[in-house]
């Protein structure tokens, strides 16, 4: 059975998401500038960022198109956790901040409603109960996308990917178990790891596992832009079955004319 609840990040994690969008959301305004660019003959674009934490991104990508580009910018960020600089950038009118599901947009906003949709690094955040689950329910999140998405509007999404040694899931799988364990002495070894989802859970996909999905949901890849290769200690990379991984993987996507309900 397919459940609506993710799970839900705790204290430990939301402070360290803060601290990592500093330096996230500069190099990722950087990574989709082109696509700004070619909207500049738009006098007003809106933008939704998924996921979109504290809306420091948000608020990087309105005074880039703003400053840059003479572009009328209206974004909204939405989170299911209410982070507490909302509160700061609220003040300014700068960007809307919502507290929802991603998998109740259509509900949230009118159809065809985005010029750009953003999902920064929030996918592998999106898991459920059962590893299985969360990639039946990534299916149910794209449909929303696409239903929100102008038909000329673009899809920027920037994930992680694991290469396995042997079948295409079998890292993803493993990790997602590491991760998801709330046995104590697990999320402490995965958080000295740097695991910042140690307890929760993160799901993974390779490069071609990632491009399957976005196309089975009515995405085309435009292009793509290369990620950066980390370093995986040999254990690690034995333990977890782990080729290569790669964070800052840039997906550009256009939709294609599919039937949706």
């Amino acid at each position: 059975m397919v459940t609506d609840q993710t799970r839900a990040i705790n204290s430990y994690q939301k402070d360290k998401y803060e601290k990592a969008e500093i330096e996230s959301s500069k190099k990722m305004v950087e990574m989709y500038s082109d696509v700004f660019e070619r909207l500049q003959n738009r006098e007003t674009i809106r933008i939704l960022d998924i996921g979109g934490g504290s809306g420091l991104f948000g608020l990087s990508i309105k005074q880039h198109c703003e400053k840059k580009l003479d572009i009328c910018v209206h974004v909204s960020v939405l989170d299911n956790t209410k982070y507490d600089l909302w509160d700061e950038y609220t003040n300014s009118d700068d960007v809307k901040f919502i507290v929802g599901s991603a998998y109740e947009m259509k509900l949230l906003f009118p159809k065809s409603f985005f010029d750009v949709i953003f999902i920064n690094r929030t996918l592998h955040h999106l898991v459920f109960d059962r590893w299985s689950e969360t990639l039946k329910n990534y299916n149910r999140l794209f449909m929303q996308i696409y239903y929100v998405l102008k038909d000329d509007g673009v899809l920027c999404v920037t994930e992680e990917t694991v290469e396995s040694y042997i079948k295409d899931r079998a890292a993803s799988y493993i990790i997602y178990k590491l991760t998801s364990c709330t046995i104590g002495p697990v999320v402490s070894i995965c958080r000295k790891l740097d695991g910042k989802s140690a307890g929760v859970g993160v799901c993974f996909l390779s490069d071609k596992s990632w491009k399957n999905l976005y196309i089975a949901n009515g995405f085309t890849v435009e292009y793509g832009i290369a990620g950066v290769d980390r370093r995986i200690k040999l254990y690690w990379r034995v333990l977890l079955l782990l080729k290569a991984y790669f964070f800052y993987k840039g997906y550009v996507l256009r939709k294609i004319e599919v039937s949706q309900n």
